[in-house]
């Protein structure tokens, strides 16, 4: 992972991470204030041979001494020692656990032995660790005392009780804990995110497909049933990202004119009709005659963003019941038209892929600069392959943190078994802070 992925995790996860780290100094100082006040004693020990006659006998003393101080340092913590000790010191402990507060060690190429107690009394620690010592040097001349070479173990620093604990400090104990969250946190976050394969950015989408995101659409507040940024919020950030979107749309096709376009989606509740209401608006706004037709038979959206009546639209027109003038409405805004869903039939996957809409459409390409038709999603039902294969161009709606790029990537491979021309994919709901730059255009952050 490179250092802009980090950013990204901490970006997208910080309520994770934030959570884990206060988590980890919590705990911490819980421990160090419930844990018991330690105190540790040293007592430090000289292991020697008696004078040698000459030179070679002293370097084979001090060699062997050397080696066998590592031996007695062992010695100190073992029942052979301790059982005396205990005695004399009328400790209520056994030998297993008297050694558990007892660390004996030789430093390197030394003859010494640093007996240290830790206790919760800084009398009774000194009071041991001297004890082992006088009781270890009583224990290796007994040890010793047929040997050819007796060893001497000399006390030469007594323990004196300390005088402060020796637990670590609460400020480092919380230091520890809050770095230790961290890890977790960002271990968790990093785990989240490899098991994660919903689509949250434009880089996400890039991963995915090559196909051009001709658009960010940012995410709004869903206090409006409509959601018409176009009309309820015309100057905001949102409203500019799909007059971005219009923009971008001029350049997707050079070559074939566009005038008739399909918006749909993966799944349900990605917002494609929210999309295509919007984008109806906006291109208005650049004095285009638009029609907008609500080709979603199983769970139509339009009559409703335009408080339209429903009853009377394209499932009429399709099965001759009305002519085409008489279920078109005027909209509130200039140079909008509207053509509702009509009546729920048993059979829209058969009406959508009918002669009677590909008759439909050619009539009216003429009479209108742009088409915008609104269907079901690609996954659920066939309606809208079908539909593709009867428009100029298509474009997916993919919502940020929702849409997954299996759905998105099956989504594509439907498409493609279609005669139909793919313009590119329009993020939607995308948080204002992660909108980046357009790839003709841009989208304003608040």
């Amino acid at each position: 992972m490179e250092i802009r992925d980090y950013i990204v995790i901490w970006r997208r996860y910080w309520q994770t991470i934030l959570a884990t780290v206060l988590a980890g100094i919590a705990v911490s100082a819980t421990v160090a204030l419930v844990q018991p006040s330690t105190y540790q004693a040293t007592a430090s020990a000289y292991v020697a041979t008696p004078s040698s006659s000459s030179i070679a006998e002293l370097s084979q003393g001090a060699s062997f001494t050397q080696q066998a101080v590592k031996s007695y340092a062992q010695v100190a913590t073992s029942s052979f020692v301790l059982s005396p000790v205990i005695k004399r010191l009328h400790l209520q402990l056994s030998t297993s656990q008297l050694a558990a507060e007892i660390t004996a060690t030789a430093p390197v190429d030394t003859v010494i032995i640093d007996i240290t107690v830790a206790d919760r009394s800084a009398t009774r620690a000194a009071a041991v660790a001297n004890a082992v010592t006088e009781q270890l040097s009583n224990s290796i001349n007994s040890l010793t005392s047929v040997a050819a070479t007796p060893v001497k173990i000399t006390r030469i620093q007594p323990a004196v009780p300390p005088v402060s604990r020796s637990n670590l400090p609460l400020a480092l104990l919380m230091t520890l804990g809050a770095l230790a969250g961290l890890i977790v946190g960002y271990g968790l976050s990093v785990l989240r995110e490899s098991l994660d394969t919903r689509v949250h950015s434009r880089a996400d989408l890039e991963e995915v497909t090559d196909t051009p995101i001709v658009g960010e659409l940012l995410l709004t507040k869903r206090d409006q049933p409509a959601r018409l940024v176009m009309r309820d919020d015309e100057l905001g950030a949102a409203a500019e990202a799909y007059r971005a979107l219009r923009a971008n749309l001029n350049y997707v096709s050079i070559d074939k004119r566009v005038r008739t376009t399909l918006i749909t989606s993966s799944i349900a509740g990605e917002g494609k009709s929210t999309t295509a209401a919007n984008l109806a608006i906006a291109l208005t706004q650049a004095e285009t005659r638009v029609l907008l037709i609500d080709a979603d038979l199983r769970r139509p959206a339009i009559a409703d963003y335009f408080a339209l009546e429903g009853e009377l639209g394209l499932t009429d027109v399709l099965v001759g019941q009305v002519q085409r003038e008489h279920a078109i409405q005027r909209s509130a805004y200039l140079n909008l038209d509207i053509l509702t869903s009509g009546q729920t039939p048993p059979n829209p996957g058969e009406l959508l892929g009918s002669r009677a809409l590909h008759k439909l459409l050619e009539e009216l390409r003429p009479e209108y600069d742009q088409i915008l038709i609104d269907s079901p999603p690609l996954l659920p039902v066939a309606d809208a392959a079908v539909l593709a294969g009867q428009v100029d161009g298509v474009i997916i709606v993919a919502a940020a943190d929702r849409t997954t790029r299996t759905q998105l990537d099956l989504s594509l491979t439907t498409l493609a078994t279609t005669d139909s021309a793919l313009l590119g994919i329009a993020l939607n709901m995308v948080p204002p802070g992660r909108a980046t730059a357009g790839v003709y255009g841009y989208a304003h952050n608040r």
